[in-house]
């Protein structure tokens, strides 16, 4: 076995390099208080280990591989696992990196974990979750975000509230927040074991209740289409036959109500989403007052 040579810095932040350790040597950055050494591979790596026992400065944390962790100052409760995983991190708490690079630019963020090569990479933001290769990888000062699968969430950079999960599964917007986002461009069915998603409806939490204006008069200016799918960034769907509204179509025929009947999602503009569920309870009103000209006619 190699014998155990120590070797010792005093100023901050200082990493030896490769060629000043042999395989088994040991180096002590007494100012850091970190322990370094150099695996079979010929890369130097952080021991983790705090040499004062009861230093007031960084507490629990744990790092493992070339540069992880290595800036840490008075940061509490990390684990950092692989090269440059929390590279830059310092004050920072309770934050889970494991992954080449990930969450590597965070400095004092709190509660991020991410799993992954590069998974939030540039994060500077709190409470983010990205799981799976470059998950959430632009993200800045984004916070409380969800990013699920390969490239999930990879355009996002200050938004909040977030969920993208799914491969490549996109924000509509670098900016966006509480937006909630399944698949991606490829996706072409959303499957449930029920029929319909539930969302709050509790008369409680409703003000300025009146019934809606719009019926069949409205539903006579839609324009139901058939289509066939063509877009701009290439898909699977393409060349697939559909049924369907265009969401310019909608928008115009909402005109200064757009706002309240919320059919198109604009959070891109180069990309406008059709909600059409916001439909039914104008449908609703709508067979109502063909249903009172049935009855007015037969009672006539």
């Amino acid at each position: 076995m190699t014998t155990i040579i120590t070797k010792n810095s005093s100023t901050a932040n200082a990493v030896p390099s490769a060629g000043a350790l042999t395989q088994g040597e040991l180096a002590v950055n007494v100012t850091d208080r970190k322990l370094y050494t150099k695996n079979a591979s010929n890369a130097v790596v952080s021991l983790g280990a705090d040499l004062t026992a009861n230093s007031p400065k960084a507490t629990n944390n744990v790092t493992l591989g070339a540069n992880a962790g290595v800036a840490i100052t008075t940061g509490v409760s990390n684990t950092f696992i692989g090269s440059q995983a929390g590279k830059t991190v310092t004050t920072g708490v309770s934050n889970t990196a494991l992954g080449n690079e990930a969450l590597r630019d965070d400095v004092s963020g709190a509660g991020n974990t991410a799993i992954g090569k590069n998974a939030l990479n540039k994060c500077l933001g709190n409470f983010n979750t990205a799981i799976g290769f470059i998950a959430g990888n632009a993200a800045t000062t984004a916070f409380s975000n969800t990013f699920l699968g390969d490239s999930a969430g990879a355009n996002v950079t200050t938004g909040q509230g977030n969920v993208n999960v799914g491969q490549n599964s996109l924000a509509s917007a670098a900016t966006v927040s509480n937006e909630i986002t399944l698949g991606n461009a490829n996706s072409s069915a959303l499957r449930c074991n029920v029929q319909s998603i539930s969302s709050l409806s509790d008369a409680r939490d409703k003000t300025n209740i009146v019934d809606t204006s719009y019926g069949v008069d409205f539903l006579n200016t839609l324009q139901p289409r058939q289509f066939t799918w063509a877009t701009r960034d290439g898909s699977s769907k393409d060349g697939k036959v559909e049924q369907g509204f265009i969401a310019q179509e909608l928008l115009e025929a909402a005109g200064a109500d757009k706002n309240k009947l919320n059919l198109v999602y604009e959070s891109n503009p180069e990309k406008l989403e059709a909600t059409a569920g916001n439909l039914i309870p104008i449908l609703v009103k709508a067979i109502q007052e063909l249903s009172a000209r049935v009855t007015e006619l037969e009672n006539n």
